[in-house]
């Protein structure tokens, strides 16, 4: 039975696989499933792998380039994530991604302030300043919360108020 199965699992993944041999058509397949999907979350098996960092990077370049995906996500504090945003988008001080990511401190900084994280960051401002900032990088974190609070509420801020309903 254990050799049925075995042999099962094998021709399915066989047949299921997909070669990787490190070129832009290796996302093809990939890129198929998504179709016109809204949403596309790209997780990892660890943290910290140039594998993992720079298929990420790829796969997320074409979502923008071939899907028309305009925002980024990322698992980090509120503050640090929303200072890359501003570099990105030409919109902050930074002159350079090293600049820009210079905040993340209370994530390991190897996570962050690796040359796969500065290449995409880097790839994202090139992107934007030939179309006028239109991706963007979202924040997602509840660890921060602390630190969150006064940030958003200064966003928050530039929005003038709802006017009341009428009844």
């Amino acid at each position: 039975m254990v050799d049925e199965t075995n042999s099962t699992l094998l021709r399915t993944i066989r047949n299921s696989a997909h070669p990787m041999d490190r070129m832009a058509r290796d996302y093809d397949p990939l890129l198929e499933l998504i179709g016109d999907a809204k949403l596309v979350l790209l997780g990892e098996a660890s943290h910290g792998t140039h594998e993992f960092y720079d298929a990420r990077a790829q796969i997320t370049q074409r979502l923008i380039q071939e899907k028309g995906f305009s925002a980024v996500a990322v698992e980090a504090d509120w503050p640090d994530a929303y200072r890359v945003n501003r570099y990105i988008r030409a919109m902050g001080v930074d002159r350079h991604s090293r600049d820009a990511l210079k905040d993340f401190k209370r994530f390991p900084v190897w996570m962050w302030r690796n040359s796969d994280v500065l290449d995409f960051v880097d790839w994202l401002r090139r992107y934007n300043d030939k179309r006028r900032g239109r991706v963007i990088a979202i924040p997602v974190s509840t660890t921060s919360a602390r630190i969150l609070k006064p940030t958003a509420m200064r966003q928050v801020s530039i929005f003038p108020p709802r006017a009341k309903r009428k009844r």
